[in-house]
């Protein structure tokens, strides 16, 4: 009855745990799984992966205790392998506070996206420099953008006004993870 019991819960928590890790293959296909892990913006899709990565392999242990405790006459084993299944939660744990801590306080959006973010800025010949770029994720695709940019000489006020909101609009269009925008012309000079 024992090795019926954890054969279902193999099944389940394993179609649970193969969804999880389809999605996360879809969004990184690029790079490894622990690397996915820890650029992963989506919190849900990565506790899960480790939860039911916990999971089947406390069934695993289960099933290993259970099978030496029964083959063997050892009932320490069942015991032994209780207290390893107990573990799997605290390393869970700690895995997961430490990979979502930068979430918690603020972090910054990706480096490809500001390198994406800067090259359209790039685009406008009036725009000379990017003096300061800052950036906040607030969400598994929202972000918050602030550059301050440095206006060729001789540029008017009136083609800074209107540098900025194309600029604006050309930021928003093709980074729609962009929620917030903000962009000021360089204080003291063009």
């Amino acid at each position: 009855m024992n090795f019926t019991v954890l054969g279902l819960a193999v099944l389940f928590e394993g179609y649970s745990f193969g969804v999880a890790w389809r999605e996360m293959r879809r969004r990184h296909a690029d790079v490894g799984m622990w690397s996915a892990l820890r650029r992963s913006k989506d919190p849900t899709t990565f506790t899960v992966i480790l939860e039911d990565g916990a999971a089947l392999t406390g069934l695993v242990v289960a099933t290993i205790g259970v099978a030496v405790s029964e083959g063997f006459d050892e009932p320490r084993a069942d015991g032994v392998a209780s207290f390893a299944i107990g573990l799997l939660p605290v390393g869970v744990a700690v895995v997961l506070a430490r990979e979502t801590r930068s979430l918690l306080i603020g972090e910054s959006a990706s480096a490809a996206l500001l390198a994406r973010a800067r090259d359209l800025v790039a685009q406008d010949g009036r725009i000379a420099r990017i003096e300061d770029v800052r950036s906040l994720q607030i969400g598994t695709d929202s972000v918050v953008l602030a550059m301050v940019l440095g206006f060729r000489d001789g540029t008017s006020a009136e083609d800074r006004d209107a540098v900025l909101d194309e600029t604006h609009g050309r930021l928003r269009s093709r980074l729609p993870s962009l929620a917030y925008v903000y962009l000021m012309p360089a204080r003291g000079g063009p």
